[in-house]
């Protein structure tokens, strides 16, 4: 590929190098022209010319959108802000299984029941892994994620069965309970702001 020549008829030796792409990918993302050099074997006056008269303003945006590389530090934020609403999502999602299993159970549907029951379970399971991922520090057991839990809430509300009214209001006060967060030993609803 032929490149630019100065006044004098001179070639850039940049724009002759076998390796331009990757050089100016380097200057546009910042690299330090020394190390540069010493990697391409061309004087570092030929890489500042070469940037400064070679390399418009859109090709080093482009070249820096296409070549830009992540730093440690917006990988861990991303990472954690991703995990985050991951994990709403899937807090979310078990809650509705659930509400799905409550409602199949009212009205005796135990099979829809059983299958949105399981689906829940699942959820949780999905939450537990990802907490365990992503959790560092101080680390805060929630009954509500633990697959016991599910086993147990399943085998109160059957034992129910037989006993409607009181069925219901078991479902109602776990509900309740399952839609509330504890925040230093408080109890608060996790639907208000």
């Amino acid at each position: 590929m032929k490149g630019y020549r100065d006044n004098r008829g001179r070639a850039c030796h940049t724009c002759e190098h076998e390796r331009r792409p990757e050089i100016e990918l380097r200057l546009a993302s910042g690299a330090p022209v020394r190390v540069v050099a010493a990697k391409y074997g061309i004087s570092k006056d030929s890489l500042y010319r070469h940037r400064q008269l070679h390399m418009p303003a859109e090709l080093v945006t482009q070249l820096q959108a296409t070549g830009r590389r992540v730093n440690p530090a917006d990988l861990q934020e991303l990472k954690r802000t991703e995990s985050e609403g991951l994990l709403q999502n899937l807090v979310h999602e078990r809650a509705r299984q659930q509400r799905i299993a409550d409602k199949a159970e009212a009205i005796d549907d135990f099979a829809n029941a059983t299958r949105a029951s399981v689906a829940a379970l699942k959820s949780s399971e999905l939450i537990a892994k990802l907490l365990g991922d992503i959790k560092t520090g101080n680390v805060t057991t929630n009954i509500l994620l633990a697959p016991e839990f599910h086993a147990f809430r399943t085998a109160v509300i059957q034992a129910l069965r037989p006993y409607h009214d009181a069925k219901l209001a078991v479902l109602h006060s776990l509900q309740q309970l399952e839609h509330r967060e504890v925040i230093d030993g408080e109890c608060t609803d996790a639907t208000s702001p």
